[in-house]
């Protein structure tokens, strides 16, 4: 991306997006193996985008995409913390706890967590480059943590336009469906290889032609990460989101948009019974349940960043201290065993 202008940015985050990604990571892996070679390189990808463009609506279009297509998307933004370069660290941790807002207590006595409340990317670009100027540091983050600020990165991603030239919304018509046909696609927009993402009145229109071609919902952006459950028929008496579903057949219930689930509802909505093939991010479990390369990424994450995020860092520092104690408790056993044994 060195090479590649500002210009062309966006034009390339749509191309990752909509036609790269979902047939690289959102593939079924190989006989033998927990993820295909493209699912694997994904925090390569991350910390390419966040080293190269400051544009938080790309950063967020990115993820958002990639958390439809990857359960696990928390381990990679974890390993972009702890490994990654510089430059790439500061947006990884502003969508960390932007998308995981129970990383931060102090954010649910509010209705939704806007980005603008989350947007510490600023913050951290001045704490990590050790040359920025104290005084300028402190300038920045006395903007970015106010909750009335504005930052200087444009907000939210917008979801494509319809691809269709003769469309009656004159290009601001927002794409909702999108067609796999390859016939369709190139007799409707032969500029544009497939898919074709379209509006909801082209799909009618060609649906008069082509009555048999199926026509797929797609995601809308995420216009805030509620706190509170967004199941309109919860019942809970303890409302706080701590699972986030980005599966169509779920998002189709809040507007095609990836739904925040309490503990009650993501029970209900996925176990063994329904909902297994749901792809679900819910909050980061206890640390002695984690596997090795998890804990390992968190320890590092928290290394690089409790110096910088004090109160948002609160859990993580909880989390380690959790995992130190396990690590001395096993390895008190494993002494007095050795003792035992001589």
């Amino acid at each position: 991306m060195t090479s590649i202008p500002d210009t062309l940015h966006h034009q390339l985050i749509t191309t990752l997006c909509y036609y790269i990604l979902p047939v690289t990571v959102g593939a079924s892996a190989a006989e033998g193996e927990e993820e295909n070679y493209a699912a694997a390189s994904v925090p390569a990808v991350l910390m390419m985008i966040f080293q190269y463009t400051d544009n938080s609506a790309f950063h967020c279009e990115l993820l958002e995409c990639l958390m439809a297509l990857k359960a696990d998307i928390v381990k990679d933004l974890l390993c972009v913390i702890a490994y990654g370069t510089p430059t790439s660290r500061p947006p990884a941790a502003n969508l960390l706890f932007y998308y995981w807002p129970n990383l931060n207590p102090t954010l649910y006595d509010r209705r939704g967590v806007h980005i603008k409340f989350s947007d510490i990317s600023s913050v951290l670009k001045a704490m990590f480059n050790k040359s920025a100027q104290a005084a300028k540091s402190d300038s920045i983050s006395q903007t970015a943590n106010s909750d009335s600020g504005e930052s200087k990165n444009p907000k939210g991603w917008k979801p494509l336009v319809c691809q269709i030239e003769e469309c009656d919304g004159d290009g601001t018509s927002e794409a909702v469906k999108v067609c796999h046909d390859h016939a369709v696609c190139l007799g409707a927009c032969p500029d544009n290889p497939p898919p074709l993402y379209i509006c909801i009145d082209c799909v009618e229109d060609i649906k008069r032609e082509h009555s048999t071609v199926e026509f797929f919902d797609i995601l809308m952006p995420m216009a805030q990460v509620s706190a509170t459950c967004e199941n309109k028929n919860c019942r809970s008496s303890e409302k706080n989101a701590i699972a986030t579903c980005f599966s169509m057949e779920c998002a189709s219930y809040n507007g095609n948009k990836p739904i925040r689930y309490c503990t009650q509802c993501n029970n209900i909505r996925h176990n063994n019974r329904r909902g297994t093939d749901h792809v679900v991010h819910t909050t980061i479990g206890s640390p002695w349940a984690m596997d090795p390369q998890m804990q390992n990424y968190t320890i590092e994450a928290i290394v690089r960043l409790k110096a910088y995020l004090q109160k948002r860092a609160a859990y993580l520092v909880a989390m380690v201290c959790g995992l130190l104690w396990v690590c001395v408790h096993q390895h008190q056993i494993h002494l007095s065993r050795c003792w035992d044994v001589s």
